[in-house]
């Protein structure tokens, strides 16, 4: 890389010479050198990253995923020797993305992950654009978690959500591993 850089320096804009062809060639086989040597790492990643995350799914799934859920699952396991061999990280990244979206489903029904997410964003109050509307909404969110009313309290947290700014709403979606 160092000595096409070289070369190019010495080049004048208005060439038009073999040389000018000849550097042009090399920078085409350095790109694909690159190239290649970064694809196997991402096609590395991308299949690690969607083995993980079709292993928390199965545990979800058996734990209390429903019988949509399970399909939809299953038709993605059907599909994964036909995916895996187009070598292409962003087909399997997108595999990875529709088993990620059936554990938010499941999770955004389970009962320890609404509470978890309400305690994280009690802590987040005072970035919150509206303090007397949050203030209502976690007065009524603890009564959903005393009266174990998860459906409430799943409204009530997409409600604290949406009064955080992005740059908050990023930042939990983060630590609590999906987007949101």
């Amino acid at each position: 890389m160092d000595s096409v850089s070289e070369e190019a320096e010495r080049l004048t804009e208005d060439d038009v010479t073999d040389k000018r062809y000849q550097l042009e060639d090399k920078k085409r086989k350095i790109a694909q050198e690159i190239d290649s040597a970064t694809r196997n790492k991402r096609l590395h990643i991308s299949i690690t990253h969607y083995q993980e995350t079709k292993e928390e799914c199965r545990q979800l799934i058996e734990y209390s995923g429903n019988d949509h859920e399970r399909k939809i699952f299953n038709d993605i396991i059907s599909q994964e020797s036909a995916f895996m061999a187009t070598k292409s990280p962003l087909k399997i990244q997108e595999k990875s993305d529709e088993l990620h979206y059936i554990i938010g489903q499941i999770r955004w029904r389970s009962p320890d992950f609404l509470r978890g997410l309400f305690d994280r964003l009690l802590n987040e109050q005072q970035k919150m654009n509206n303090q007397s509307q949050a203030k209502s909404l976690i007065d009524a969110g603890n009564f959903a978690i005393e009266s174990r009313n998860w459906d409430r309290l799943r409204e009530i947290n997409y409600g604290l959500l949406d009064l955080l700014p992005r740059d908050s709403t990023d930042e939990i979606s983060t630590k609590i591993g999906f987007g949101l």
